[in-house]
């Protein structure tokens, strides 16, 4: 909680905390009932994950959401598809501060599974994604990990360096092979202290992050390995633009929090309704429109929060 309390305290948002016992009547109250839909969307994540944590523990968390007027007014990024760099997130900032990033950036060439980061570990740079893609690992007992979000050319990766943290929050792996800008630590925290827009951009994208890690985490909990499986299938292809997904079915269960036995079935599943075809280590959705409709809510919020995010996901 440390870690959100931060970003919400940096942001500028006003936030109070609660705590009390868990009751039965917590533990009966559908998810539905914990999301916010109206223009307090920005505390959907908080909402989620106290509900997450009144399932898996003894205590219930609640906020006061602010009003509009009370919450900070930001100036908006525009990104701009001309901007001389593949990333999305740096293409919103304007020149004057594009120009002052661009030279402290150096290109690395990343295969999939690749360790960008291990959770509890340094970050010695941050990246930036121009043609790869970055999967979120959250670390559990006995090495146990689940997906809290994937990352591409929209974002980032190295985000507690914003908040003044220098240790990583996730294991970060390749998921998609690909290019990647990346910028040390050091360089990294100089500019977004003296650019208004990239800081504004990373609280853009740290509300996008969190949304993405507490519906994650609602629908581990909530939703049976089909619709888990389809929701990661289309949050990945929306990223890599592309309708073949490469992924090993090894990874396919650490992303998923199974066991490979129990991925490989989720896969079968998919496969039987023809909405997919699995083979060599590759996905190819075959039936968008049907697999989309076989998803869950979870991946529909999800493009929502990305929908008011500044650059295109």
């Amino acid at each position: 909680m440390c870690v959100i309390a931060q970003f919400f305290l940096k942001s500028g948002y006003a936030l109070n905390m609660a705590f009390r016992p868990i009751t039965k009547l917590d533990l009966q109250k559908p998810f539905c009932d914990c999301v916010v839909r109206d223009e307090s969307s920005i505390f959907i994540e908080m909402c989620v994950i106290a509900h997450y944590v009144a399932f898996r523990g003894c205590i219930v968390v609640t906020f006061n959401l602010p009003t509009t007027q009370q919450r900070r007014i930001m100036p908006y990024p525009k990104y701009d598809p001309n901007a001389p760099i593949e990333n999305r997130f740096l293409a919103a900032l304007p020149p004057e501060e594009l120009d002052c990033i661009l030279p402290k950036l150096e290109e690395v060439e990343l295969e999939f599974g690749d360790k960008i980061y291990e959770r509890g570990g340094e970050i010695d740079y941050v990246y930036f994604p121009t043609g790869s893609l970055f999967s979120l690992l959250a670390v559990g007992p006995d090495e146990l990990t689940l997906e809290m979000g994937v990352v591409g050319r929209e974002g980032m990766a190295g985000y507690p360096v914003f908040i003044e943290d220098s240790i990583s929050d996730f294991r970060v792996i390749v998921l998609g092979s690909g290019k990647a800008k990346r910028m040390t630590t050091a360089d990294f925290v100089f500019e977004s202290k003296r650019n208004e827009t990239l800081r504004q951009m990373m609280l853009q994208f740290g509300r996008l992050r969190f949304a993405q890690a507490s519906l994650a985490s609602a629908c581990h909990r909530f939703h049976g390995v089909e619709k888990r499986l389809v929701r990661w299938l289309l949050m990945t292809s929306d990223r890599l633009q592309n309708s073949e997904i490469p992924v090993t079915n090894t990874f396919l269960s650490y992303i998923l929090g199974l066991s490979p036995k129990e991925a490989t079935d989720a896969v079968d599943i998919l496969k039987k309704r023809e909405l997919v075809r699995y083979s060599k280590d590759r996905f190819e959705i075959i039936d968008r429109p049907n697999l989309l409709a076989a998803a869950c809510n979870c991946y529909t919020l999800i493009r929502n929060e990305e929908n008011s995010y500044p650059v295109p996901v």
